[in-house]
């Protein structure tokens, strides 16, 4: 046990306590953060949107793979990190995008993820895989009006006109 007359005794029981606390408070906080940026239960506008996904994905070591759901007049219907991957890329499969949007009953969405090494710059397979599930959710009438992609800074294809 490591102690020191200014700090509380250490222990094993006492750092797992704090880091259940130091997750509860950060799901507080990106709860909070989730309502500043997204008023009334839809986008203010990308910069919103971004902003969110940075706070929301913050310092994430490896890449995470996203989606928020939306209906016809851009109203969240909700938003879930589906994929995480490493610190080099995820394992997305279209498929299962296309079954979570047909279940969450979405008429677009804002698909995301992250690159832990901070660069948003999107690599070739982030645009073939953005394609390839835009396509796939046009068979559903199901519109891909964004992808961003987070790292020191917030990239948006359909601001670069990728989309």
């Amino acid at each position: 046990m490591i102690q020191s007359e200014s700090a509380p005794a250490y222990t094993p029981d006492a750092e797992s306590s704090n880091r259940a606390d130091e997750e509860a408070i950060l799901a507080k906080a990106d709860a909070i953060l989730a309502k500043r940026y997204m008023r009334h239960g839809s986008m203010l506008h990308p910069q919103g949107a971004k902003d969110w996904l940075k706070a929301h994905l913050g310092s994430t070591p490896y890449e995470v793979f996203g989606v928020i759901y939306l209906d016809q007049r851009h109203r969240i219907i909700a938003h879930q990190d589906m994929f995480r991957g490493t610190i080099g890329g995820a394992s997305v499969y279209p498929r299962e995008v296309v079954a979570e949007c047909i279940k969450h009953n979405a008429a677009a969405v804002v698909l995301y993820h992250q690159h832990p090494s901070g660069d948003t710059t999107p690599s070739a397979c982030d645009k073939v895989l953005t394609m390839q599930i835009k396509h796939a959710l046009e068979l559903f009438d199901i519109r891909v009006i964004e992808h961003i992609v987070v790292g020191e800074t917030a990239y948006s294809f359909a601001e670069n006109g990728l989309l």
